[in-house]
């Protein structure tokens, strides 16, 4: 899906269910510094090339300083009960 938002609307307000990709993320900032990846601002620079996300399809080119193809995943429990709506949007929508 690439740049994609859950968001959960329900009775207790609206819950976002999904993380950014990016550099500026705390926990995508550490993993790729791990691999020896640099940082600036919200890009994973490697050489003279910045790249935006952080978990892409496709790049290989950015691989060896820790973007990867993985998805993110997780099981989250929510206090919000799904009685509105669950909306998903992308960059192409938003």
């Amino acid at each position: 899906m690439g740049d994609s938002r859950l968001l959960v609307i329900g009775e207790g307000g609206i819950q976002q269910l999904t993380t950014y990709h990016r550099g500026g993320e705390e926990s995508e900032r550490l993993r790729i510094q791990e691999y020896g990846g640099v940082i600036a601002g919200q890009y994973v620079v490697k050489g003279e090339y910045g790249f935006m996300p952080t978990r892409t399809l496709g790049d290989a080119y950015f691989r060896d300083v820790g973007v990867i193809p993985g998805p993110e995943s997780e099981i989250i429990v929510s206090e919000i009960r799904i009685s509105g709506l669950l909306l998903q949007l992308n960059d192409y929508l938003m």
